[in-house]
């Protein structure tokens, strides 16, 4: 983690985990998540110092979770998340790399869009797979949420590890949890890590007006649709419908679409735009979210037959794709124009 961040943490007060579950337990509560850079992060952290405590346990306060997700053979948990159903679920088995505790968790969203979570302690050699006990709990979270019996069956779908740091507010029942070095992989497949400066910004309120949430919107920060077995689903391959996620995943996590393959030629022209247009916008806007908008202009562009003139199209076309959908950022000083 950045030396600047966590002399930053070490600004907050501390709280135990009893301190966390006394004042912000909220396992039925409103969400709203947040995609940001490890710059935004710093400017958040300083604005909220007052406001929170950092979970601290034995000393330590950044936390390794490995998750395994669970859904049906052909993603209907997915799918419901990506079709935006009111109704919806997510099952994992969350273990808790620093103590070795884990659990079985299902997240339902409720009918008034509030998150309800179920959990169970889980056998750290049943972390991955579904046990006979695990799917009957499953069962029982949807009927008493939904009132209705799913009758499915779930597999390990894809799996992750990241680094998290937890806030607490002092006089609020609210708390942020904050993931980075987000890595990704299929149960069978190679492991595919977001970019390092991409943060995921939780803020679990009973309201969905938290304090944080205020803050993270005045530095012209906006919540968005950031599931990290959707986002990852995507990053490692998966065979899925991605639309719903472009915008995020392009911006943030440098993909380029499923099925792109780029020639050695037009990858270095991508890089030397991309470092030129990462100078002008400085720091305003992600490294990742200027490549992902040059990328797409190289593949707009690459069966043009005015070769000539092409880095000065493809960069001409970014800059005003960059000005134009960053106009809100600009007015609170997000980008430097040039």
């Amino acid at each position: 983690m950045d030396e600047r961040l966590l002399a930053r943490i070490d600004g907050f007060d501390r709280v135990d985990l009893d301190g966390l579950n006394r004042r912000a337990a909220l396992l039925d509560r409103d969400e709203s998540k947040y995609v940001i850079t490890t710059d935004r992060l710093g400017q958040a952290l300083d604005a909220v110092q007052d406001d929170f405590d950092v979970l601290e346990i034995e000393g330590r306060s950044l936390f390794t979770y490995d998750t395994v997700y669970y859904d049906t053979r052909d993603r209907e948990c997915y799918r419901q998340h990506a079709q935006g159903r009111r109704l919806r679920s997510k099952v994992r088995s969350r273990r808790y790399v620093d103590s070795d505790l884990c659990y079985f968790e299902v997240k339902l969203k409720g009918r008034r869009g509030r998150t309800i979570k179920h959990r169970m302690p889980y056998g750290l050699t049943d972390h991955g797979t579904v046990t006979a006990e695990a799917a009957a709990f499953f069962g029982r979270a949807v009927e008493t949420t939904y009132g209705t019996r799913v009758p499915i069956v779930i597999e390990p779908a894809l799996a992750m590890r990241y680094r998290r740091l937890t806030l607490v507010g002092k006089r609020a029942p609210e708390r942020v949890t904050i993931d980075l070095e987000l890595g990704f992989r299929t149960p069978t497949g190679d492991p595919v890590d977001a970019p390092s400066t991409t943060v995921i910004v939780e803020v679990k309120s009973p309201d969905g007006q938290g304090l944080a949430d205020g803050a993270l919107r005045r530095l012209g920060t906006r919540p968005e649709s950031c599931s990290k077995y959707c986002i990852g689903l995507n990053l490692v391959g998966a065979d899925v419908a991605h639309n719903a996620f472009n915008h995020t995943l392009r911006a943030h996590f440098d993909w380029n679409g499923p099925h792109t393959v780029l020639t050695d030629d037009q990858q270095r022209l991508i890089d030397r735009i991309t470092e030129q247009l990462c100078r002008r916008f400085s720091p305003g806007l992600a490294p990742a979210a200027i490549a992902a908008a040059v990328r797409e202009q190289t593949l707009r562009y690459r069966d043009s037959s005015v070769r000539t003139y092409l880095e000065i199209l493809i960069t001409k076309s970014v800059v005003e794709e960059l000005l134009a959908t960053t106009l809100a950022d600009a007015d609170h000083g997000g980008i430097r124009r040039g």
